[in-house]
């Protein structure tokens, strides 16, 4: 009972900040949705669960305020309603899943250490081609973009992801020394690399591991305050990588939010946090309202082309648009919705919250890390829906998804 009371005290206080910043009405439906999401994911044992990270979508249309920034556009109401169908599309398919019964198979447990050996070995092996290549590109600051383009070597770059399920493993046999060791690892190369993206995947999978095979004796209540406050700093940890790949004290004064009554209470410390949670849906608004015909598949089925090196042959006849740079990022409905219209937007997110919310039941029924692996690398690009499509426009989560399950079968794991 008092644990209902702090949750409905807490949605009381996000819906008194959405008046009091006079949020638009139809944020309100995404306040709904959000609230969904909360009550279904606070009764699952498991904090890292698909409600929790999809609420992080919901959340950032939740703060959409053009008021706050001239980097936001005015989102018209037919542009609403897609990015509503598409959100409840993808809400829908997880549901689905949730209510359905899935049985449940015998524990399996790995106490095998040759698995961690041979994963950590194949993780290795696109960063060693790539200092080998570029160098070491936190020591190259006058090309660092260029040395971080450079770095991935072609199709062997989907191992990279190999580094990091070396933590779920080595907890999941509860070898301390292998945790601390994979974790360093994991943490050096991310930062060496300069590297947002790769430190997101290690926190996840170190915060997935943690929570599930660390010691049970941590109460629940930590628990959901390591996962709450990890997430509440992942927009901080992307200003803070902005901050060492750019010049930002020189640019600074292009970032601050609107000198509004609303937006001078707010810390300059946040305004670019806040810009990175929210324009990828501004992005996502010019570029419906620029498409005059549809792609039919050229960017949802891109990574399937791109990883048998048939991209070339992919052609685009619509591109996407910037509403005001330098934020060039686009909210995960963008590409669906440039290849089918509003079927695409309809239909696709809806079959990947059914295979997201899967994975994350199968993970779930076992003590098996390549299981989980397989639901991490789909939980990741469901959390930067408000950012990106990682399942379209950069194409690992599929991929990857298939060659654990590889690695799985070939160590006579069950999955």
């Amino acid at each position: 009972m008092f644990k209902s009371i702090k949750i409905n005290f807490f949605f009381l206080f996000i819906l008194f900040a959405m008046i009091v910043f006079s949020q638009p009405a139809i944020n309100y439906f995404f306040y709904i949705l959000f609230v969904c999401c909360i009550n279904l994911g606070v009764k699952k044992k498991f904090p890292l669960n698909p409600y929790f990270i999809f609420s992080v979508s919901l959340v950032s249309l939740i703060l959409y305020n053009p008021k706050l920034s001239d980097f936001l556009i005015d989102i018209p109401l037919e542009i609403y309603l897609l990015i509503l169908s598409g959100i409840s599309s993808f809400f829908l398919g997880m549901f689905v899943i949730d209510k359905s019964k899935m049985s449940k198979n015998i524990k399996l447990k790995i106490t095998n250490e040759k698995l961690f050996w041979v994963v950590l070995f194949l993780g290795f092996i696109p960063h060693i081609m790539g200092f080998m290549k570029v160098g070491i590109p936190i020591l190259n600051q006058n090309e660092l973009g260029e040395a971080r383009d450079n770095y991935l070597p072609g199709g062997l770059s989907y191992l990279i992801f190999f580094l990091p399920l070396a933590i779920t493993i080595a907890f999941s046999i509860k070898n301390k020394k292998l945790i601390i060791l994979s974790i360093v690892l994991n943490a050096v190369i991310s930062l060496v690399r300069v590297s947002k993206f790769d430190l997101l995947v290690v926190i996840i999978f170190l915060l997935f591991s943690y929570l599930k095979y660390g010691e049970k004796k941590s109460s629940s209540i930590r628990k959901y305050l390591i996962f709450i406050s990890v997430f509440m700093g992942i927009p901080f940890i992307f200003d803070w990588f902005y901050s060492l790949r750019f010049q930002q004290e020189s640019v600074n004064a292009n970032f601050q939010l609107s000198t509004t009554s609303i937006s001078e209470s707010l810390s300059g410390a946040i305004s670019l946090p806040y810009l990175y949670f929210t324009t990828a849906w501004s992005n996502l608004t010019q570029t419906v309202l620029s498409v005059t015909e549809f792609n039919y598949g050229a960017y949802t089925f891109f990574p399937f082309f791109s990883a048998i090196q048939l991209d070339d042959l992919i052609s685009k006849v619509s591109s996407k648009v910037i509403y005001r740079h330098p934020f060039n990022t686009y909210a995960f409905l963008t590409d669906f919705y440039m290849d089918f219209g509003i079927l695409g937007v309809i239909v696709i997110p809806f079959l990947i919250g059914l295979l997201v919310f899967y994975s994350y039941k199968k993970s779930l029924v076992a003590s098996n890390p390549i299981k989980d692996g397989q639901f991490i690398i789909l939980a990741i690009p469901t959390l930067m829906l408000f950012f990106s499509n990682h399942f379209t426009s950069v194409g690992y989560p599929f991929i990857v998804y298939i060659l654990y399950g590889i690695i799985g079968y070939l160590f006579r794991i069950k999955i």
